[in-house]
């Protein structure tokens, strides 16, 4: 966790309007690097509590169940109903920020009477029908929070929320860690279907279990190119931490020793 993520909530506790939120924090972690750990099942090949130490002092943010193993150096949580866990989350410290994002007013009530740590609460729009998504139209400035508080459609939380986030904080680096999206395959059928799954126990009691329908691996594969190119056009560089990642070869993988 960076030491002004401590000041920085505070700060934004100063409004009740998440516009002004989200002014106040652009440009906070100015040419920092911002490190985003997600649950893709390459997290297991990592020993947690040497990570841990690598990155206590650098800008971490963790999607959703990530959270429980980094808790206690976690600037940014964001999260969505999907594969949410159904006991919550809870805050080893009060400095993390929760982002959230919901689709239905059910969503947002749940969010709200059962008193959910959120600082930010964004609805998603254009939702529903793959062909609006982001990653197919490939209109990535919609994505910036500059032009709007309400979130594209991406879908999933790296484009809706992740992405968008680290733009907004002013990094000049994303590294992604456990971001392994799924791999597309065949069947004995011949038809295609994703192979998709997590690093934590799938058994566990979870809201909204949800896998990666294959047109939603096919846009983050395809647009992968383009959306790399637009980041460098912003001065951000990334790089993946995944050997089974199946987004463009132009995009750099590196390894843990790396960070």
């Amino acid at each position: 966790m960076k030491q002004q993520t401590i000041n920085i909530r505070k700060s934004i506790h100063q409004y009740e309007d998440q516009v002004d939120r989200i002014k106040h924090l652009k440009d906070s972690y100015k040419d920092d690097i911002a490190y985003i750990i997600t649950a893709g099942p390459t997290l297991k090949n990592h020993d947690i509590e040497l990570l841990n130490d690598k990155l206590k002092d650098k800008l971490v943010i963790c999607v959703k169940q990530t959270l429980n193993q980094f808790n206690s150096i976690t600037d940014f949580h964001l999260l969505n109903f999907c594969n949410y866990e159904q006991n919550g989350y809870s805050y080893d410290r009060v400095d993390t920020i929760p982002f959230w994002t919901y689709w239905e007013e059910a969503q947002l009530n749940h969010l709200i009477n059962s008193q959910t740590p959120a600082d930010f609460i964004l609805p998603i729009f254009r939702n529903g029908k793959i062909e609006n998504s982001v990653t197919i139209v490939k209109d990535f400035d919609t994505m910036m929070f500059e032009n709007r508080l309400d979130r594209v459609w991406g879908p999933g939380v790296m484009h809706e929320l992740a992405f968008p986030l680290c733009i907004h904080l002013g990094v000049k680096k994303i590294v992604t860690i456990g971001w392994d999206i799924g791999n597309l395959k065949q069947n004995e059928n011949g038809k295609k279907e994703v192979d998709y799954s997590h690093y934590y126990d799938d058994s566990k009691q979870r809201i909204m279990p949800t896998g990666m329908p294959v047109g939603e691996l096919e846009a983050a594969i395809n647009s992968s190119e383009d959306f790399y190119i637009w980041l460098k056009s912003k001065n951000i560089e990334l790089n993946v931490v995944s050997d089974t990642n199946p987004i463009h070869k132009s995009i750099p993988r590196i390894n843990i020793k790396d960070i």
